[in-house]
C-alpha cells in the first residue's frame, strides 16, 4: 500500500530498494512472530504474554533506533533510491538472522516432533 501512496505522488522506488525494502519488512515480521510464539509457549497466561510482547516490542524498537542504520531509516533510503552500504548491511544481517531463527525453528519442531511421536507409541 505504501508503494501505492508513493506511485499516487509521482514517487518511484527503484526496484532494488523495493525488494530490500520487501525482504527487511519480512524479515522483520517473520522475527517478532517468532518471539510472540516464544513468549506465547512461554508463559501460558495471555494477559502475561500480552504485556511480555508489547514490552519486548518496545525494546527491540528502541535498540533499533541506536544503531547507526536503523530500519526505519534503511526504508527510507531504500525507498528514495540514497541508501548506502549500511543499509544494505542491516538488510543482509536482518535476513541472516532470520534465516537461521527459522532453521533453528525447524530443528526445534522436528525434534519435538519426534519426541512426541515416541512417547504416543
Amino acid at each position: 500500500a505504501w508503494f501505492v501512496l508513493l506511485a499516487l505522488n509521482h514517487l518511484t522506488v527503484p526496484v532494488l530498494g523495493a525488494i530490500m525494502i520487501l525482504v527487511l519488512a519480512t524479515s522483520i515480521a517473520f522475527l517478532m512472530g517468532l518471539l510472540a510464539c516464544a513468549i506465547a509457549l512461554a508463559t501460558r497466561d495471555r494477559n502475561k504474554a500480552h504485556v511480555l510482547y508489547a514490552s519486548a516490542m518496545f525494546l527491540v524498537l528502541g535498540l533499533s533506533l541506536a544503531l547507526p542504520v536503523s530500519p526505519v531509516n534503511a526504508v527510507a533510503l531504500l525507498a528514495a533510491g540514497s541508501a548506502g552500504p549500511g543499509a544494505y548491511v542491516l538488510v543482509a544481517i536482518v535476513a541472516g538472522i532470520s534465516l537461521a531463527a527459522w532453521l533453528g525453528l525447524r530443528l526445534f519442531l522436528k525434534r519435538t516432533a519426534s519426541w512426541m511421536a515416541a512417547g504416543a507409541a
